[in-house]
């Protein structure tokens, strides 16, 4: 964001950049920006690409029967690292401009830009972005591939006979995903990473020309192109909504959908499910859960697999049924156990299960009575994901308020309507 504005100054107010500068020195210098921040500073010329944790593009070349194949990765992790592995194979930087220079300066205030001691930089993040601290394993990993393979495949004959070759099968990577979703890719981050990849394999070619042409569709527009990078749980909501109109007179809801795509829509939600029988977010679960040990990141938890997630399986029940220890869940897409456990009593009622034959929905209910504040609605903490334990927002939210309980109602008086049921 400091970047951000001072390439354009006036975005900033109220003397935001020194502040944000010294915001940045008081909590360590920019050295401890997470590896993601390192990444993009590198691009601009503010770090030094081989100064942090490798990512190596010769991970492309795995063979797929390896439980660490990229082919098992989650796929949005996947193509984070995809565009990213091929900026760091070619150690490509942006022109340093006077502003760049400029930039080392303010940064690195205490030292001069060449004398930064880079070796320490690798694993230094600040604690406000250690969400994830790596395990030893990991960064034994990483130092293993910092001291011994790069300096290795950097070199020749490695740097033609390995690197090239891996830079070659990474951009075919990189087109295909950019020729399946007609040049949005699968979503923002990956977008930009892409975009930039194809610009530095072509600034003149075909595919980064396609990118640019996507940009006003990709911030505004909902087509077809845009729909195929959705993940699971909004497909499902689709269908839903599909299946709904479908009970709705066709003079106030236009013509119904044909019943071949909705065969077709079901068999994409039974093809999405796991061994386990619950609904990923994006893919079906093909890796095995101790691949999280190498999560490359910081800032974010159990991203490197797929997992399943009670939101997506929750709705999965409902949209088929509609086509003929304290109660609660935890929630991974929103704020999160009271978010989690709308979507689990959605799935349970989809199933036939009401409060009279249901423990589960009796615990639910409680643990919801329990939360409950005293206006009506819930107000639960972003703080309740990080540290997994339910925790009440001082101040209301609306966003927690009646989701699933007929909008205002108290859910005291949904509990009285459970009980009546049949």
């Amino acid at each position: 964001m400091y970047t951000n504005v001072r390439r354009r100054p006036r975005w900033g107010h109220d003397n935001a950049c020194a502040r944000a500068r010294k915001w940045i020195h008081d909590h360590g210098g920019v050295t401890y920006i997470p590896s993601w921040g390192k990444t993009w500073l590198s691009i601009l010329g503010l770090f030094e690409w081989c100064r942090t944790n490798p990512m190596s593009p010769e991970f492309w070349l795995l063979p797929s029967f390896l439980p660490m194949h990229p082919a098992k990765m989650w796929c949005y992790c996947r193509m984070v690292y995809m565009p990213m592995s091929y900026l760091y194979g070619k150690r490509f930087v942006g022109p340093i401009t006077p502003l760049i220079l400029q930039l080392r300066q303010e940064l690195y205030d205490e030292l001069p830009y060449e004398k930064v001691e880079w070796k320490k930089a690798r694993h230094q993040c600040a604690k406000e972005d250690l969400y994830y601290p790596h395990p030893l394993m990991q960064d034994l990993i990483w130092d293993s591939l910092y001291i011994f393979m790069e300096p290795l495949l950097t070199r020749w004959p490695f740097n033609k006979l390995v690197r090239e070759r891996a830079l070659q099968v990474t951009m075919k990577h990189i087109h295909y995903e950019d020729e399946n979703s007609r040049y949005i890719t699968i979503a923002s981050i990956e977008k930009v990473l892409c975009m930039l990849a194809c610009w530095v394999e072509d600034p003149n070619g075909d595919a980064f020309k396609k990118h640019l042409a996507r940009i006003p569709d990709y911030l505004w527009a909902l087509g077809p192109s845009l729909i195929k990078t959705m993940d699971g749980k909004f497909l499902i909501v689709l269908q839903k909504c599909c299946l709904l109109l479908s009970m709705l007179p066709p003079e106030l809801v236009g013509k119904k959908m044909e019943p071949e795509k909705l065969y077709d829509s079901v068999n994409l939600l039974l093809s999405l499910q796991s061994k386990k029988g619950g609904m990923g977010a994006w893919e079906p679960i093909v890796a095995q859960e101790w691949l999280e040990l190498l999560n490359p990141t910081e800032f974010f938890e159990d991203v490197v697999v797929e997992h399943e997630y009670v939101e997506c399986t929750g709705s999965a029940i409902q949209a088929l049924v509609c086509t003929n220890t304290n109660g609660s869940w935890y929630g991974v897409w929103g704020v999160c156990f009271t978010y989690a456990t709308w979507f689990a009593l959605g799935g349970l009622a989809a199933a036939g299960k009401i409060y009279a034959n249901c423990p589960a929905i009796r615990r639910a209910v409680n643990f919801l009575l329990t939360t409950q504040k005293d206006d009506g609605g819930w107000g639960e903490s972003y703080l309740s994901c990080p540290q997994k334990i339910h925790t009440s927002e001082r101040k209301i939210k609306c966003g927690s308020h009646g989701m699933g309980f007929d909008g205002p109602n108290s859910c005291r008086a949904s509990r009285e309507r459970c009980r009546a049921s049949p």
